[in-house]
């Protein structure tokens, strides 16, 4: 059994680097777990999954020539977000989460950031490329929509390592928009790592921690401590 390692010891610059030393040192410990009914066990990804599923999606995203381009991931609750997100960081892509939405009303947020983020791909699953799709047509019809989750793993060995830097933006967050539009701020690798070292030394997390949320993933505090926090920490 593999010995669980402190995140210093090859935490690296980037996300990326960070999540291909965890599957380096630890390839079948288990980092994210998801309860479709808040209890039964439906899905698990080992750090080594994580590892493949990005460098398929990136592989993938990078046969359509789009680094250092914007891509909106429209994903519901599940582990397709997370595959997606790295699958982004992978390719050099800029990610931009959000979510599907759930009613017409919800239209307009979604559409003002494709036409602010100036995104040249949605990502999505398969249960919504449809709903995706149409949306996404009205808005802005020369945007490749995609599936992450109908990509193979066998495509991740034609994945083409990029020269990642800590200065690279990561992802784009918006804001909430409640009291004016949405605004999108832009998160560098540097950044999210100094964020996440910070509360992991300020809340005592380490390697026994375990962590529940339910936080939406396309949140500030969903995406860092909900989500990035335990592949941080190296906790599930």
């Amino acid at each position: 059994m593999p010995t669980r390692l402190n995140r210093q010891s090859f935490m690296g610059k980037t996300l990326v680097t960070l999540l291909q030393g965890r599957a380096r040192q630890e390839p079948t410990t288990k980092v994210y777990t998801w309860l479709a009914d808040g209890d039964r066990e439906s899905a698990c990804l080992t750090y080594s999954d994580l590892d493949r599923r990005a460098r398929a999606i990136a592989s993938h995203l990078q046969s359509l020539k789009l680094r250092k381009k914007m891509a909106l991931l429209l994903y519901g609750p599940g582990l397709e977000f997370v595959e997606a997100l790295f699958g982004c960081l992978y390719a050099g892509i800029i990610a931009v989460p959000a979510y599907v939405p759930g009613s017409a009303r919800e239209n307009p947020r979604i559409e003002g950031m494709l036409h602010d983020a100036g995104c040249g791909v949605a990502l999505t699953t398969a249960d919504s490329l449809e709903a995706v799709s149409q949306l996404v047509a009205r808005t802005a019809p020369k945007i490749v929509c995609l599936a992450t989750d109908l990509i193979g793993d066998e495509g991740g060995e034609d994945w083409g390592e990029g020269e990642g830097h800590e200065d690279d933006v990561a992802y784009l967050q918006y804001t909430s928009g409640s009291t004016a539009a949405p605004k999108g701020v832009m998160v560098t690798h540097a950044n999210v790592l100094a964020n996440l070292k910070s509360i992991a030394e300020q809340g005592g997390f380490s390697a026994s921690s375990v962590s529940v949320t339910w936080l939406p993933h396309f949140h500030d505090m969903g995406l860092i401590y909900g989500m990035l926090q335990p592949l941080f920490s190296g906790f599930p």
